[in-house]
């Protein structure tokens, strides 16, 4: 194809700069409100954006949606350009494509105002980082935002422009996504966009829950909802069970698999790799032993090794660590294995409440890079922000027992933490122990907090 079939195909795919507007089915309406906050002030920065995370988890969607505000915010439409590398007939050198541009603008293209280039799935296009480089490092007129599903290929991209990028892992639909996407207009809604709840401050969390305190059993019913469906958004509106399980399995892991790790590592036989994801979607939660999972799936260790590393790159699945005063000892603990989206535990018929709800705080913890810890007693999940460490217990289930707060006050002890924080079902509070304070949080409340936006 050349340069004038590109410029062809490029101005199709860009129809709002004729019609001033992008398309409803393109910038879908419903916006996640915290995450494009924070996307659109990347765009006053001076760095490539970097936009990666697990298949159909939304990336394209906001990039549409970032192409919508910028247009609201006054942004000629011809400064605004998309560019979907999955299709294949654009599946060109950055250089090319940039020339392609470059004559398009009447050889303008680099001069101001700044042109917002958004390429889309750059994974499919090799060297796609050193290209965008030398246009960064060049000072051109051109705000790069990228998207890729395929973790591994987006993070060799963005090693390379270490010091030059913003990268942001896009997950699927958090707890408050999901209820605002069904309820944004009902009462719980209105008042979940109106409360800001701080999730490292005991006193912020007890706040909100006294706040939605009168929601709270609508929360909890939307809340059982998210933990069966999860938050993929392309399956959110399917009301048959076969459909949404199918969906899941075929659009989201078994294109991650047999598309993107199966060529990207040259695995031979893929199956291995869904057998084994299989397995961890029936132990999430539990701790992962590669051992026993080799010998269990009869694979050799050191591919089940491999094969949990390229899962947890794909963001598929959610390592934890144990954590200790030692990085050895950490290291050489097993680590606990969470699904990154409980919905996918549904789709495998895997279901547990007890597990989804731990999920979901794994996922909303995610950035915070929690680990977790165990001796006599265990503990969830250890956040460290800065010099604290925060210990975070789930007992999701009916009443609290003096028995539930031994693994927080034993951490507490040992570490010197002063608060922890106890999620529960229905139980707001606080309780202080010889060690310190631990509040009581429902877990509706805990999953509306901005622990995700770490």
């Amino acid at each position: 194809m050349d340069l004038p079939d590109i410029k062809k195909l490029i101005a199709a795919n860009n129809p709002w700069w004729e019609s001033g507007e992008i398309p409803s089915t393109l910038a879908l309406p419903f916006r996640r409100p915290l995450l494009m906050q924070r996307l659109m002030k990347y765009l006053t920065v001076d760095s490539v954006i970097v936009l990666k995370g697990v298949r159909r988890a939304g990336k394209s969607t906001l990039m549409f949606q970032m192409a919508q505000q910028l247009l609201g915010d006054g942004v000629a439409p011809r400064q605004i350009i998309f560019v979907d590398f999955e299709d294949r007939r654009l599946r060109y050198d950055v250089h090319q494509i940039i020339d392609a541009l470059d004559e398009l603008y009447g050889g303008k293209f680099f001069e101001p105002p700044v042109k917002y280039l958004f390429l889309d799935e750059v994974h499919h296009i090799e060297h796609w980082e050193s290209a965008v480089k030398v246009y960064y490092d060049r000072k051109r007129a051109i705000k790069f935002i990228v998207s890729g599903s395929s973790s591994p290929l987006v993070q060799r991209g963005a090693d390379a422009l270490i010091g030059r990028c913003l990268e942001e892992k896009i997950l699927p639909f958090s707890f408050r996504d999901f209820l605002l996407y069904h309820h944004g207009k009902s009462e719980s809604g209105e008042k979940v966009s109106q409360t800001a709840i701080e999730f490292s401050k005991g006193e912020s969390l007890l706040t909100g829950a006294q706040v939605l305190a009168l929601q709270l059993a609508t929360l909890n019913t939307i809340l059982a909802s998210y933990l069966r469906q999860g938050g993929f958004a392309h399956v959110l509106e399917q009301t048959e069970a076969f459909l949404f399980k199918k969906r899941l399995q075929e659009e989201v892991v078994e294109k991650i698999i047999y598309r993107d790790l199966a060529q990207l590592y040259g695995i031979e036989q893929p199956e291995a790799l869904e057998r084994l994801f299989y397995c961890l979607a029936g132990q999430t939660a539990g701790l992962l032993n590669h051992e026993n999972l080799a010998k269990f799936l009869q694979i050799k260790q050191r591919d089940i090794k491999a094969y949990v590393n390229y899962l947890q790159r794909t963001q598929l699945i959610n390592l934890i660590a144990l954590y200790s005063s030692s990085a050895g000892k950490s290291v050489r603990n097993l680590p606990k294995c969470h699904l990154i989206d409980s919905g996918l535990m549904t789709a495998f018929g895997f279901y547990d409440e007890a597990k989804a709800i731990e999920a979901a705080v794994a996922r909303h913890l995610y950035n915070a890079r929690p680990f977790y810890w165990r001796d006599q007693y265990e503990v969830d999940f250890v956040v460290q922000i800065g010099p604290r460490l925060l210990p975070v217990e789930v007992k999701y289930r009916e009443g609290i027992g003096s028995e539930d707060f031994r693994g927080l006050g034993a951490f507490m002890k040992t570490f010197g933490a002063t608060d922890g924080i106890l999620v529960t079902k229905h139980e707001a509070g606080q309780k202080n122990l010889a060690e310190g304070t631990v509040y009581l949080v429902p877990a509706s409340v805990f999953l509306l907090s901005n622990g995700d936006l770490l």
